[in-house]
């Protein structure tokens, strides 16, 4: 009963609403009001959405397929319309299943991104020149990472389970980064705890852009004391002024565990 009184209010409220806006936002409110969490809801909401585009989108391609020759003579242009409305959905799709499956990533790079351009912005640019900067930038957002404990990236089927025994056993710690094209990758082991940490300060030296001058991230899961030592080594060795310090969310800590520490900071490549 509850499940379709949610439907059939974010129905109501997309055909009550400017583009079908306030659906979402107001099925999310309706189930905090069921005692689900709007952290859970919006993750809900979103591959509800993820799987009705999906749908959709296999769909119209059916259809443009089937129907080609039909609609193309009678619409001008077709096929370039065609090209254009798949590579839109294929962008919008790809840019939310990298928030569901790489957050880490995605919500970090976001956040030191945003945190520059606001930086940008207090120096008296101009919104456009704000916007050209972030795009030219984008890439530029550097971030690896370590974890303590393997056996939670076992169980997110990011590793094997005889990797996390013997890696447990011989003390190997990774260092880890999702590449441009969204892949978690392995560019680096180091053995044991102190080691790894090195690593990550060790990576910052041969990727970052004049490290002086900038503004460092670090995210932890419940390692203040960690984050509190990379944050002095960067300080020590690129006589860094200004480091944030901050948790990892829930949601990350629930896939790499207790002991992930993360270093962000504007380099030659991601």
């Amino acid at each position: 009963r509850s499940s379709l009184r949610v439907s059939m209010v974010g129905q109501l409220f997309n055909n009550i609403t400017p583009f079908a806006s306030g659906g979402q936002p107001v099925q999310a409110y309706e189930l905090a009001r069921c005692g689900v969490s709007y952290g859970e809801s919006s993750c809900i909401l979103m591959v509800k959405f993820i799987v009705y585009q999906l749908a959709m989108t296999l769909y119209a391609l059916f259809v443009t397929i089937w129907k080609f020759s039909f609609f193309s003579a009678r619409i001008a242009g077709f096929g370039a319309f065609v090209a254009l409305g798949f590579l839109t959905n294929i962008v919008a799709l790809s840019m939310m299943v990298a928030v569901g499956f790489f957050p880490r990533a995605t919500h970090k790079c976001l956040y030191g991104l945003v945190w520059l351009a606001a930086r940008e912005r207090e120096k008296g640019k101009s919104i456009e020149e704000v916007r050209d900067w972030v795009v030219s930038h984008k890439l530029n957002i550097c971030h690896q990472f370590t974890v303590d404990d393997l056996h939670f990236l076992k169980r997110g089927g990011r590793i094997s389970a005889t990797t996390a025994v013997v890696g447990s056993m011989l003390q190997i710690k990774p260092v880890l980064h999702v590449d441009n094209d969204g892949h978690l990758v392995n560019i680096g082991k180091a053995r044991g705890r102190h080691n790894a940490l090195k690593a990550l300060v060790a990576r910052m030296e041969q990727t970052a852009i004049d490290p002086r001058e900038q503004t460092v991230f670090i995210s932890h899961g419940d390692c203040p004391e960690d984050a509190e030592l990379v944050a002095q080594m960067v300080k020590d060795r690129f006589g860094v002024q200004n480091v944030y310090i901050n948790y990892v969310g829930p949601v990350i800590g629930a896939h790499s565990g207790p002991g992930t520490l993360a270093l962000f900071y504007v380099g030659v490549e991601r």
